[in-house]
């Protein structure tokens, strides 16, 4: 009888040299016996389909097993099926937006940081309109502060200095021109955020394509909220998502074949590991920072359980301990393999922080573009365009909902999709990067209830692993036929509150018995802040569990009890009563219930809260 605990094996493929790769140790559950060498031999007849002869020796001793057949995993592990999901998927489409005439722009002040050529473009374009170079970090008090990044320069990093420093009552603009598309993205995925957490001192970014000054003058007293837009042709344009159309498909992976994930041992990886297993994946090797140590010491590891069951199944599973941004660790390591082929890969490997972007420092967006966007560029070097099956990129959808708390994990995950759509270009019609909304009960995020509260304040929702599954068959099933980027998300009926832009081209349901007017909309003065301190206190009251007049005016809320959660549940319930959207800062900015109505009464006597 063959000992279980083999602790080598090879395998000879019609036309391949031996390969040599690590098998399943303990997977019989047998402890405390040493490891067995052995060489097993599996030969493939080409005129006998599934049908295999295996030699195994060691120990002095030989077994074989002529005409053994083989075929799909049957065990509760692995059900296959074909799955059609309607709706949830989306892709990016550009739409043409309204710009305002150049009437009253005369008089206004602006000030450009970085590239001086763009303060002649904008004076040629505005005449009447004081415009200066600034240069140092003391900035300016003027209508508008233009940010024009030098190519080659750290753009993501100054942009965040520039949020931190902008001076009361100017707007903050970014106009790229003639950066990467890697680094136009990454500012994409701060502009966004910025507009959630920043929106009084926030105007966007604007892709500048083609010096097109006129358009841009337009678009810089338009005073619209899109938080991204190119401007090419004299048109201007913003992203939207539309459904989009996929055909219900059975996915397979190849038996012959071998499959990496990287951030493998994470929860997510781990799930994807076994997803892919159900798909047929044979051999699949799990890449993270560190592995699972000795098998002795596996006992207690939910991570070494969902290893140890994939292995019952009859997968070799790998652990690779690397760091995926680190191209020579990760070569190396792969290299040392003796496996087949690597034929898809999942890139799900990235690290999760909240830090709102007036905290947001180098180090710390440094730390989440590592795994993700440098990560890709080392699989992009790894496996060029059209040499992979399939190459996924997990990527959010929090970048393109503008998610607070989001900023660096949006500039990665927003370069993470250029470069999708890099490698479409190049002929990689196997790359596609996945937008994902939140995994019910999975992924990195440690403020899982915010995002939770944060999405449906956006009208949106999570999803649960067994649906998104589903629909990660259905985009491999034929990646080529579906855009290098696909949004997935779930859409709430019945939404009545604020939408963010990208989701404006989807249909809404009729909005049901809603006020014409707020209650304060014929209030001012003092009539007006009582209405507001009321609503504060009300609202306070609720969040957390007292009477109304419980928390006094000037105390601090943090002080009362109000931590990160009830903050954003406080935001959002204040949105509805003023019918705008309140910057993810509010109490931050604004600590007390004082500070707050006053906050409050601004923004409505200014006229932005009557727009709602």
């Amino acid at each position: 009888m063959l000992d279980a605990a083999l602790s080598t094996a090879s395998v000879i493929f019609p036309g391949e040299p031996v390969l040599r790769m690590p098998a399943a140790v303990d997977r019989a559950g047998i402890r405390g016996e040493p490891p067995v060498a052995a060489v097993v031999r599996v030969r493939i007849d080409p005129s006998r389909p599934a049908t295999v002869d295996v030699v195994v020796q060691g120990a002095g001793a030989e077994a074989r097993l002529d005409g053994l057949r083989y075929g799909e995993f049957d065990s509760d592990l692995f059900t296959v099926g074909r799955h059609s999901v309607g709706g949830w998927t989306y892709e990016i489409v550009r739409r043409p937006v309204e710009t305002a005439d150049l009437t009253g722009q005369a008089g206004q002040s602006v000030a450009v940081v970085g590239d001086r050529s763009l303060a002649r473009l904008i004076t040629s374009a505005m005449p009447g309109t004081h415009v200066m170079v600034s240069e140092d970090d003391r900035l300016p008090s003027v209508d508008h502060l233009v940010y024009a990044p030098v190519p080659g320069r750290p753009a993501a990093s100054r942009l965040l200095s520039l949020l931190r420093a902008v001076p009361g009552g100017t707007t903050l603009w970014c106009v790229t021109r003639g950066l990467s598309a890697l680094e136009t993205a990454s500012l994409r995925g701060i502009s966004r955020v910025a507009a959630s957490e920043q929106p009084e001192s926030w105007g966007g970014l604007v892709d500048l394509v083609d010096d097109d000054a006129a358009s841009l003058a337009r678009w810089l007293g338009s005073g619209s909220r899109e938080p991204v837009v190119s401007v090419e042709d004299g048109v201007v344009s913003a992203q939207r998502l539309v459904p989009l159309a996929t055909e219900p498909g059975v996915f397979r992976c190849r038996p012959d074949g071998t499959y990496l994930i990287t951030g493998g041992l994470g929860a997510l990886g781990l799930q994807v590991a076994e997803h892919l297993a159900q798909r047929g994946a044979r051999r699949i090797i799990l890449l993270g920072r560190k592995d699972l140590g000795p098998r002795e010491r596996w006992d207690g590891d939910e991570r070494a359980e969902a290893v140890r069951a994939l292995e019952a199944a009859g997968v070799t599973v790998v652990v690779v301990a690397a760091d995926i941004a680190d191209a020579t660790a990760v070569t190396a390591a792969l290299d040392g393999l003796d496996l087949p082929p690597i034929r898809g890969v999942v890139h799900a490997a990235g690290t999760v922080d909240s830090t709102l972007l007036h905290d947001l420092d180098d180090e710390t967006l440094r730390a989440v573009m590592r795994p993700k966007l440098s990560g890709a560029l080392v699989l992009d070097e790894l496996f060029p365009p059209g040499s992979l099956d399939f190459l996924v990129f997990f990527s959010s959808i929090g970048q393109w909902l503008g998610l607070p708390g989001q900023g660096a994990y949006a500039a990665a995950n927003a370069a993470l999709d250029a470069l999708a759509h890099r490698r479409r270009d190049a002929g990689g019609t196997e790359t596609v990067s996945i937008a994902w909304t939140s995994w019910r009960g999975l992924g990195m995020s440690t403020s899982a209830a915010a995002t939770d509260l944060e999405l449906a304040a956006r009208g949106t929702g999570d999803i649960d692993a067994s649906r998104a599954f589903r629909l990660l068959d259905q985009i491999l099933a034929a990646p080529d036929s579906v855009p290098p980027v696909v949004g997935v998300v779930r859409i709430l009926h019945g939404h009545q509150g604020h939408r963010p832009a990208v989701l404006a081209d989807l249909p809404q349901d009729e909005p049901g018995d809603i006020e014409e007017k707020p209650e304060w909309d014929s209030l001012s003065g003092p009539e007006l802040t009582g209405f507001l301190q009321s609503a504060v206190q009300d609202r306070v009251a609720a969040v957390l569990g007292g009477a109304p007049g419980g928390v006094a005016l000037t105390r601090p809320l943090a002080e009362a009890g109000v931590d990160s959660l009830l903050a954003t549940v406080l935001r959002l319930e204040l949105e509805k009563v003023v019918r705008v959207a309140l910057p993810a800062t509010l109490l931050w900015n604004h600590p007390t219930i004082a500070d707050i109505t006053r906050y409050l009464a601004g923004l409505v006597s200014s006229g932005l809260g009557r727009q709602g």
